[in-house]
């Protein structure tokens, strides 16, 4: 792990905090920072393709749970993104006006929205702490 991408995960699990507290930050900057957000995770993601193939690859040999469960847990974790991005879509009020857009069904989509927020949550802190030894090590050389 590089020092760079060390820090651009950093700056990426400061904002997933950040975006968990939209009282704090207004709902408009909330929207709009989940927007951007979710490129940033886009962006992790592809910086981690050959990781994530290499932990599938060697999740399917015997002996290998460990690495199946991480690469599970990254699926997980950007399924339930996804989820929790496009219902914070459905239930914008700066985004989608913004582009002339509105989507129906807030009722439905608001508890969605929340619970996928929820879940990711506690996905992250597992992730975190099953990466840690390898944070830990990129940041011991430094």
């Amino acid at each position: 792990m590089s020092a760079k991408s060390l820090i651009f995960d950093i700056v990426l699990a400061v904002c997933a905090v950040a975006l968990m507290f939209p009282g704090l930050t207004g709902y408009g900057v909330h929207e709009w920072a989940g927007f951007v957000f979710a490129a940033a995770v886009l962006v992790h993601v592809t910086a981690r393709h050959d990781e994530g193939v290499r932990l599938f690859k060697s999740g399917c040999q015997k002996r290998r749970a460990g690495r199946a469960f991480s690469f599970a847990l990254n699926v997980a974790i950007f399924v339930d993104l996804a989820v929790c991005a496009v219902s914070g879509l459905m239930v914008s009020g700066a985004v989608l006006p913004a582009f002339g857009l509105y989507a129906a069904g807030f009722f439905f989509w608001a508890p969605v929205h929340a619970f996928s927020a929820q879940l990711f949550v506690a996905l992250a802190l597992v992730h975190v702490v099953l990466f840690a030894p390898k944070m830990k090590a990129a940041l011991s050389r430094r």
